[in-house]
């Protein structure tokens, strides 16, 4: 089994003030083809990850010629359109299911397509750990 580590990372909350956050390094392609790294937020508890338009909008993806949805989740209700785009994290290359709002979010790694693949494990606030074969 191969894995490939990243680092919590310090970032301010509103709420809480400084946090410690799993956050993982994602391999995307902008819309010249060119490498794109995007740091995303591990969620456990995402369903299906999600991108924010702004980074659609880098990779050149029609938001709205997605797959309409409606999620609710914390922040409450939110319309977001379904793609599938390809990702890699480490030498481990899949097609991952990403919801993209209309509105800004948070970047987020959700379990659909991810936990299919891998094992991501959370080390004591310090490490995230992505395990495939």
């Amino acid at each position: 089994m191969r894995s490939t580590s990243f680092p919590f990372t310090r970032r301010q909350s509103p709420a809480l003030g400084s946090v410690q956050r799993p956050m993982a390094d994602v391999l995307l392609h902008d819309k010249s083809g060119n490498p794109y790294t995007l740091a995303m937020l591990v969620d456990s508890g995402a369903d299906i990850s999600v991108l924010s338009p702004q980074v659609a909008q880098i990779l050149g993806v029609k938001i709205r010629t997605g797959q309409r949805c409606v999620f609710r989740g914390i922040g409450g209700t939110m319309v977001a359109y379904v793609h599938h785009i390809p990702v890699r994290i480490g030498d481990l290359t899949m097609d991952l299911p990403v919801a993209i709002p209309l509105r800004e979010v948070s970047n987020l790694l959700g379990r659909m397509g991810t936990l299919d693949l891998c094992n991501i494990h959370l080390l004591r606030d310090k490490v995230v750990t992505v395990e495939y074969d």
